[in-house]
């Protein structure tokens, strides 16, 4: 049986909303501010927090992960460590495009394998599978070196999506599945050495914002 007490927690946080969320254009790694949307979000995430006993606070070092992290901070009264392995996919010659204006700049067959092969890089930029190793290694990490503890990641919306696709073992050949908004907290566990999830996209404490 499982000791509950030695149960590792995740809680997973998607950054804030910023002005390329709301205008739906692709944000890689360029440093991107929250806009006072994504700040009342995370305020709002902060106070949901507050009884969750949180005891440690990891981000992605982008700019937009890097300041809802610290909203959080500042309400739970916690440090933040930052781990570039949190950040989010590397888009590099899509950055900042729509997804119509890809169809100007790549064939029908480059949109479909980014959108369903783990191995696909967008011109100049990082494959799906590298996300997925990498996150998951900074969350095996996490587990390891703080067993019982429950822990907050700040991190990003592709991130979210492998790292869960892995966990719930669906195979990544198939359109999104779920989506994860802006200010949204997931939470994983580790049972018997197996990642399972335990919410996924909770956003009942946005409403409104």
């Amino acid at each position: 049986m499982t000791d509950v007490n030695s149960t590792f927690r995740l809680i997973y946080l998607r950054h804030g909303e910023t002005d390329l969320n709301r205008e739906h254009l692709m944000q890689g790694v360029p440093g991107v501010s929250l806009n006072e949307r994504g700040r009342a979000q995370l305020e709002r995430a902060a106070k949901r927090l507050v009884d969750c006993g949180i005891t440690r606070i990891v981000a992605s070092d982008l700019d937009r992960a890097r300041e809802s992290a610290d909203i959080v901070a500042r309400r739970l009264d916690l440090p933040v460590a930052v781990d570039p392995r949190l950040r989010e996919q590397d888009l590099g010659d899509w950055e900042g495009e729509s997804w119509p204006g890809l169809a100007e700049i790549s064939s029908e067959e480059e949109v479909r394998r980014f959108i369903c092969d783990l191995d696909y890089a967008p011109p100049g930029g990082e494959t799906k599978r590298s996300v997925l190793r990498r996150i998951k290694a900074a969350f095996d990490d996490l587990c390891t070196a703080h067993p019982g503890e429950t822990v907050l990641a700040v991190s990003h919306g592709g991130p979210l999506l492998v790292f869960t696709y892995e966990v719930l073992k669906i195979p990544f050949t198939e359109r999104n599945r779920f989506y994860g908004s802006n200010g949204s907290l997931t939470e994983y566990e580790v049972v018997d050495d197996e990642w399972r999830v335990v919410t996924l996209n909770e956003i009942q404490h946005l409403s409104g914002v």
